[in-house]
Formats: C-alpha cells, structure tokens, sequence
C-alpha cells in the first residue's frame, strides 16, 4: 500500500525552486508530508498546512499556481518506495505524491522557519531552505525520488513560465494613498 503524500514546488520570479536541505543527510527535497483523511477532498489543504508545518510560511506567503498531473494520467508515475514508513504506517511500502505547484516572492525565504513550533510538536527536518534550480534539486534530491522531480521538471517548468508571463502583464493592484 502507498501512502498518499502531498509534494509542494514552490518557485520564484527567477524560476528558482525552493530546496529544504534535509537535517539527516544533506540531500534536497520539497515541502511534503502525508494527505490526512480530512484533507482528501482538498489537497491544497494538506499542502498549506505543509507548507507551515515544516517552514512556517502562511498561506498568504505563496500563491498556489496549480496541481501537476502525471503526463499519462497515470497517478502511480507518482510512486516511490522507502522502508522508512513500515514502522510508522503498517503495510505502507512507500508515497503516492499529488505535486502541487505555487509561487512566492523570493524575499519570502526571510519568513521561512526551520525549527517547528514547540506546540506542533513535530520533529525538525530541515538544515535550511534555498533557492536552487531545478536542476540542482533533481541532483541533489534523494535517488528514490528522482524520477518524480525530473518529470516536475519537465512539467513545471512551462507552467511556471507561464505563469510569470502572465502574472508581469497582470501585476496586482497597488493600494492608492489617500
């Protein structure tokens, strides 16, 4: 059985990704964790609160872009298998991930938070965060999972640009001064 397991890309106006170095060994990764029974019909949910839990930005800090589907609708491309959840979920021999994709100004890694709340009483996984390219986030991701970062990579990076081009013809507007 597969967990399902939310991954949150988040990238920048330069089309920078987000890399949390892992505590543990060094290698890079996405925001991610488990889709709770209550967040199944809501994904981006799960993926906010992610998002907070394990760097402290709120959901007013990003901007979700959209969810990346798997290129052949099949959602086990998805899939990877790791021995580190038989012991906490039985029967679980690896993640299921829906990729959520969201931008954020690259000033909002200062707001970033390694270190967890005390009251969430979640353990810290992250060394810090950076900004990377993608690239270098498929190099250094951990190998069980490479396959999944470099078809975000493909995938992603259109949409990203996309949405940049989009977002610099539209820019939000500003608060008049009275």
């Amino acid at each position: 059985m597969y967990r399902k397991n939310v991954c949150c890309f988040i990238f920048n106006d330069d089309l920078k990704f987000l890399g949390c170095v892992r505590i543990d060994n060094g290698q890079y990764q996405c925001v991610q964790g488990g889709i709770e029974t209550e967040d199944m019909d809501n994904v981006l949910e799960a993926g906010l609160r992610e998002i907070k839990e394990e760097i402290g930005l709120l959901p007013h800090d990003v901007h979700f872009v959209q969810e990346i589907q798997p290129p052949n609708g099949d959602p086990t491309v998805f899939r990877y298998k790791t021995k580190a959840l038989k012991n906490k979920y039985k029967n679980c021999i690896g993640q299921e991930q829906r990729i959520l994709l969201f931008y954020a100004h690259e000033s909002v890694i200062k707001k970033t938070v390694v270190i967890p709340p005390k009251e969430l009483k979640i353990r810290r996984e992250f060394r810090r965060v950076l900004w990377v390219s993608m690239d270098e986030l498929c190099e250094k991701c951990p190998p069980i999972k490479t396959h999944i970062f470099k078809m975000v990579n493909e995938l992603a990076i259109p949409i990203a640009k996309d949405y940049l081009k989009i977002s610099a013809s539209h820019p939000p507007p500003t608060l008049a001064k009275v």
